[in-house]
């Protein structure tokens, strides 16, 4: 499966911010776990409710 390659920088795109207490934070251990809350956050609405499947998930945080 070919991976798609990163937009130019003059590309619009979306993107997620985090604290730097998140990815310092010991609530989520491993990376595995911080990648699953990122790719959620992706999807989230502004009620940070998201319901993406499993397949997705996995296809884009592994």
């Amino acid at each position: 499966m070919a991976k798609k390659k990163f937009q130019t920088a003059t590309d619009q795109r979306h993107f997620v911010m985090l604290y730097h207490d998140f990815l310092e934070s010991d609530l989520l251990k491993t990376s595995y776990e911080k990648m699953l809350f990122i790719t959620l956050k992706k999807f989230a609405d502004s009620k940070n409710q998201c319901f993406p499947s499993l397949n997705k998930l996995s296809e884009i945080s592994l």
